[in-house]
């Protein structure tokens, strides 16, 4: 998509008629970017409009790392558009999307050779934002992923519910079609990534709501009986103190052994990073995303416990970077991870 935004933490009333900050984004091209920054290799399959902005958006993934080459572009289309407000001590942030009748949202399965997209391919991403833009996306989604699963692909879904999308069927309100798709989805997926909030209120968990690791825990053996296909399940924690202010920590449990990971940790106990000056938020759920696949499938990082250190100080990193996708590198990450994120000037 294209992300629009008034230039630092002004409101669109302050801001138009004037200029408007034009980037690209979505949660697939942000995972993949991530993992090209990092040091990884990743392709980023879509439909964009045949026109110069649909080209220049392939020009900015290609220039990240990410292959593009398996892009399809359609011609009498359009690109999706979300505009940003950049939220600021109590004033929250707001998102407006624009996605009818992109060439993303009328695409087919017949649009995309899976064959040659799959070659080589170890782990298929995606999110439930895709099957929210319409009935046709949804259907080429779960197309794409069980393509992935037939030729034994591993195939990582994070549901990323966005409660102002799902408008597409007249049967269900809005939450119900997300929950009735989510729970299709989540039977073919092996890696599930969701937050506290997404399983209590969408996935139908229950039980008393804190953020810990023991309500982690408890979240994470619930979906793993309810769907047993599921290899390991990554939850974000976040608590909010303002849009600006945030703690931040992940769990990972490891659906076989049953063992569950925190992360950060100080001695021995989970210790979120307090994190007090964020610049921007959107795609940071992207980067752990993009950090734990990187990870998994480095052998000096892989490690459960290292993936998931690794993961959850690269979506920290995102905090502090404007725009949807983290230019953090492996280095980058591994800095911070041996300074404890102490932010000294590295000269």
């Amino acid at each position: 998509m294209g992300r629009l935004m008034p230039p630092g933490h002004l409101k669109f009333q302050q801001s138009v008629p004037g200029s408007l900050e034009l980037t690209f984004a979505g949660s697939e091209s942000n995972v993949a970017a991530c993992i090209s920054l990092l040091g990884g290799t990743s392709t980023f399959v879509t439909a964009l409009p045949d026109h110069i902005i649909g080209q220049t958006c392939l020009h900015y993934f290609r220039g990240l790392g990410t292959d593009v080459s398996h892009c399809v572009l359609k011609p009498h289309s359009r690109l999706g558009v979300f505009y940003v407000e950049n939220g600021i001590s109590q004033r929250s942030g707001q998102v407006v999307y624009d996605r009818e009748f992109s060439a993303f949202s009328t695409s087919t399965p017949s649009d995309f050779n899976w064959d040659a997209i799959f070659v080589g391919a170890s782990h298929f991403f995606t999110s439930g934002i895709s099957p929210a833009v319409s009935e046709q996306s949804c259907q080429t989604t779960l197309a794409a992923i069980r393509e992935a699963r037939k030729r034994g692909v591993t195939v990582a879904f994070d549901p990323n519910h966005r409660r102002t999308l799902w408008r597409w069927s007249k049967s269900a309100s809005p939450t119900e079609l997300a929950r009735q798709t989510f729970d299709i989805f989540l039977k073919e997926a092996d890696i599930l990534f969701t937050n506290c909030d997404q399983a209590r209120d969408l996935l139908g968990i229950k039980g008393e709501f804190t953020q810990s690791p023991e309500y982690c825990l408890e979240i994470a053996r619930q979906l793993a009986q309810r769907y047993p296909q599921l290899q390991s399940i990554a939850l974000t924690m976040r608590h909010l103190f303002s849009a600006c202010e945030h703690s931040w920590g992940a769990a990972y449990y490891e659906c076989r052994s049953g063992q569950l990971y925190f992360s950060p940790q100080a001695e021995e106990a989970y210790h979120p990073y307090h994190i007090t000056q964020i610049v921007d938020r959107l795609g940071t759920g992207d980067a752990f995303a993009g950090g734990l696949l990187y990870a998994l499938g480095t052998p000096d990082l892989q490690s459960p416990q290292r993936a998931l250190d690794f993961a959850t100080a690269t979506a920290a990193l995102a905090h502090s970077i404007r725009g949807d996708v983290s230019y953090s590198s492996r280095k980058d990450v591994e800095s911070m991870l041996s300074s404890n994120g102490s932010g000294h000037c590295i000269r």
